[in-house]
């Protein structure tokens, strides 16, 4: 089973506490619900104000983590994807060994008993299994209306 890890993340070890002080996260999607659930306690026992701005892990579009980082969008705190952070390490937007795992998620496949396995041995054998499951459904439908 392959394991997805979380990343973040800090271009200051310590973050002054000011009562102006200010933080800027820009976080992808697979974290944000946590996040979320633990920002107000944050911002109201640490005294900062965090602002915070959102993006794809990976990809080529404009609002990509990366391309927020090339406009030169602030972020003192980056939470993305280990793998969206490898690439950014590797385009040097992000200072390597900075980052810290926040949690890893181990994702499996299942099938209900009885159905045939679904090959995901690849990405593309993955993307027709779900396909290939709705044609066999489809016939033994359409035969039971021929019975």
């Amino acid at each position: 089973m392959r394991a997805f890890s979380f990343v973040i993340l800090t271009t200051a070890l310590f973050w002054p506490v000011t009562a102006s002080a200010q933080l800027n996260v820009l976080i992808s999607g697979g974290f944000s619900r946590a996040y979320e659930k633990l920002l107000p306690e944050f911002e109201r026992t640490s005294g900062i104000k965090v602002t915070t701005g959102s993006g794809a892990s990976q990809g080529t579009g404009p609002q990509t983590i990366a391309a927020q980082l090339a406009r030169g969008v602030p972020a003192n705190v980056v939470i993305l994807s280990r793998e969206g952070l490898s690439e950014l390490i590797a385009a040097k937007r992000i200072a390597a060994g900075t980052d810290v795992d926040l949690a890893r998620v181990p994702l499996g496949v299942a099938v209900r008993a009885g159905t045939p396995k679904p090959d995901v041995s690849t990405v593309e054998a993955f993307k027709t299994t779900p396909a290939q499951g709705q044609k066999r459904s489809h016939r033994r439908k359409h035969q039971r209306h021929l019975a």
